[in-house]
């Protein structure tokens, strides 16, 4: 018997616990909307199959045109919903959430995912009790409709050995965030997970990605993988945190010159498929996150 989503579920049979299960830490899953029911619905269903005691279950809608919070309300009666009156972003979506939780375990998912392991709560809870440094962990991602593994690192910095919990599903302890703060949210979108977790190897905390469990993720589903959207974030976000993270020496050497690279090569792949929109929302998101940095500088 599997638990319905955010209720009490049995004990963990497989770890051969029985009553003592009860007395688990709480942990709090939170995840971010806007718009894109179908993914978030099967998102819901599948948290209904983790075997642990203690989960509660906050949706945080970033103002849904689809109907998303109401939906949720009528499908799954025990998923709290909390509704932005604006899109706030994604990493105000995830504060808010926090803030609305108590359990000293975060688990911070992405609606395009999709629980396989039904003891993965268990998995990332034995993980954190064991390590009282480890400040975030999260399973390995495969793909969501063929569940093979691809690489779940989304960003390697050179020279620093980056091996960070994946963002689309972060288990987070709540201790570390009260003591570095929760996400940044002049992020809105991409790079809030890498600026929190270079925040946490400043006080001595580690991030490890979990090898013993895993979860689908579809992967830029709901902002578009390849959208002006996400160009426009990912570079502006890029800047913003290579300003605060990244030595100036470092920055303008080899990262510096693997961006232009990058920058050449995606603004010909686009202006050779004439999307002009991807392409200017590209350089519009540099420009801002230039224009960020002066402002940052000035005060």
């Amino acid at each position: 018997m599997r638990a319905d989503t955010g209720s009490v579920p049995p004990s963990d049979h497989r770890s051969g616990r029985a009553a003592e299960d009860l007395h688990l830490p709480r942990v709090s899953v939170v995840i971010p909307t806007f718009n894109k029911y179908e993914y978030t619905r099967r998102c819901l269903e599948s948290l209904r199959e983790l075997v642990y005691p203690d989960i509660e279950i906050i949706v945080v809608d970033n103002a849904s045109i689809d109907g998303t919070p109401d939906k949720i309300g009528v499908e799954f009666h025990s998923v709290r919903v909390l509704r932005n009156p604006t899109n706030q972003g994604y990493a105000a979506a995830c504060n808010a959430g926090i803030h609305a939780t108590a359990g000293p375990y975060i688990l911070l998912l992405n609606n395009d995912t999709r629980v396989l392991d039904p003891f993965m709560i268990q998995t990332l809870v034995d993980e954190m009790e064991g390590d009282p440094q480890l400040a975030a962990t999260g399973p390995i991602l495969v793909d969501y409709d063929t569940l093979q593994a691809g690489d779940s690192r989304r960003f390697v910095r050179p020279g620093h050995g980056f091996a960070e919990a994946p963002g689309s599903c972060l288990f987070v302890r709540r201790s570390a965030l009260e003591r570095v703060g929760l996400f940044d949210e002049s992020f809105f979108a991409y790079y809030e997970d890498l600026d929190l977790f270079a925040r946490l190897r400043k006080v001595g905390y580690r991030m490890r990605q979990s090898r013993r469990t895993k979860i689908a993720h579809a992967g830029g589903a709901t902002a578009g993988q390849n959208s002006p959207f996400a160009f426009y974030y990912q570079n502006r976000g890029f800047l913003v945190f290579a300003r605060r993270h990244i030595p100036f020496g470092e920055l303008m050497g080899r990262v510096l010159l693997e961006r232009i690279w990058l920058a050449v090569w995606s603004m010909k792949q686009l202006a050779k498929n004439r999307e002009r929109g991807q392409l200017s929302a590209w350089a519009s998101g540099y420009w801002d996150g230039l224009i960020w940095l002066l402002r940052e500088d000035a005060h």
